[in-house]
């Protein structure tokens, strides 16, 4: 058996083998567990309900115009320390 913690609307948050001994108040326990990613699920009414979430858009990849290099960090660490107490 499984424990569902549910967040809004039903959004499958987490699930956890329920133990005997454990306390599951307020959480449904299944017998099974949808395949795939288990937060593009919902449990509604005893059932899963497919209804993924919309997928963030990819970081881009660097470009030379757009990251910091090592030395440059470096700098603006040391100049923020020798300005530290001014």
């Amino acid at each position: 058996m499984y424990a569902l913690n549910l967040g809004e609307g039903g959004r499958i948050l987490s699930a956890c083998v329920a133990l005997s001994i454990g306390n599951y108040d307020g959480m449904p326990q299944v017998g099974s567990l949808p395949e795939g990613d288990i937060s593009d699920y919902k449990y509604l009414g005893g059932e899963y309900v497919y209804d993924p979430l919309p997928k963030p858009e990819p970081m881009p990849e660097p470009t030379a115009g757009n990251y910091v290099t090592y030395d440059e960090l470096a700098a603006a660490i040391r100049e923020g320390v020798d300005s530290y107490g001014k």
